[in-house]
C-alpha cells in the first residue's frame, strides 16, 4: 500500500475532479457513445458487423465495443480478433502483463498480478477448476489535491515509524492508516480501472481488455 503514497507524493499538485478519468488511446472514457466512436474512427478504426469497431491496437487486430450507462460511456472492451492455443495465450497474457508493468501510466494495487506458469493446463484450469486468468491495473491520477499530498506524506512518515517500533504499534493505529489509505484509493484510483482476462471458447483462447470509467458505472441508482 506504500505505492499509492509514493505516487501521490510524486504527482503534480492541483485540484482533483471527475475530469480525471480513464483514457483509451488518449481519449477520455466519457461523453456520448457517438462522439467517442467518432474519435476512434479518426484514429483509423472502422465500423464492422457485431461490434462497434475494428482495427489495430497494441500490434493486434481487435474488435472494440463501447458500453454506456445513462447515455455516458462507461467501458471500452477490446477483444482480439483471432483465437490462440493454450501455449500462445499464456505467452500473450504474460507479455501483456509485462507491458502494463513497464508503462509509467499504470500501477498495480494492492498486490502484484500473477504470471501464468509454464506448462499450465489452461483448459483444465478454466473448464474444470473454474479459474479466471485476469490482471488488474489502475491508471495513475493526473493531479493530486494539495491536502491529499500532505496527507500522503504524513502517512508515509507514520508507516515508517510503525515499522521502526513494531512492538509499540497498536491495532487501532494500524486500522487508522488503512482507513486513510483506503480513502486515497477511493478518490484517486478506484474509478480508473483497466483490466484484462483470457476468454476461452471450445479450447481456443483470446484476450479481452476493459478500460473503465467508474464514475459512469451503474451504482444501484436504478434499484
Amino acid at each position: 500500500m506504500k505505492k499509492i503514497i509514493f505516487i501521490l507524493m510524486m504527482l503534480p499538485v492541483a485540484v482533483f475532479g471527475q475530469n480525471d478519468v480513464t483514457t483509451f488511446l488518449g481519449i477520455p472514457v466519457d461523453g456520448t457513445k457517438t462522439a467517442f466512436i467518432q474519435k476512434l474512427k479518426a484514429k483509423g478504426f472502422v465500423s464492422c458487423p457485431n461490434y462497434d469497431l475494428k482495427g489495430r491496437f497494441n500490434g493486434r487486430d481487435v474488435y472494440i465495443d463501447v458500453q454506456t450507462n445513462n447515455n455516458k460511456v462507461c467501458r471500452v472492451v477490446v477483444e482480439d480478433q483471432q483465437y490462440q492455443n493454450d501455449v500462445d495465450i499464456a505467452i500473450r497474457f504474460n507479455t501483456l502483463l509485462r507491458q502494463f508493468r513497464s508503462n509509467e501510466k499504470y500501477m498495480e494495487f494492492p498486490v502484484p498480478n500473477e504470471m501464468i506458469e509454464d506448462g499450465t493446463d489452461m483448459y483444465h484450469e478454466i473448464r474444470v477448476k473454474n479459474k479466471r486468468f485476469q490482471a488488474s491495473f489502475y491508471q495513475k491520477p493526473n493531479n493530486v489535491d494539495p491536502d491529499d499530498k500532505a496527507k500522503a506524506q504524513a502517512l508515509q512518515d507514520k508507516i515508517e515509524k510503525m515499522k521502526e517500533n513494531r512492538s509499540e504499534s497498536t491495532f487501532s493505529s494500524f486500522t487508522e492508516v488503512l482507513g486513510d489509505l483506503n480513502g486515497l484509493y477511493e478518490k484517486y484510483l478506484k474509478y480508473k480501472l483497466v483490466w484484462f482476462m483470457i476468454d476461452e471458447q471450445f479450447g481456443k483462447y483470446k484476450i479481452a481488455l476493459f478500460y473503465e470509467n467508474g464514475h459512469n458505472m451503474a451504482n444501484g441508482e436504478d434499484l
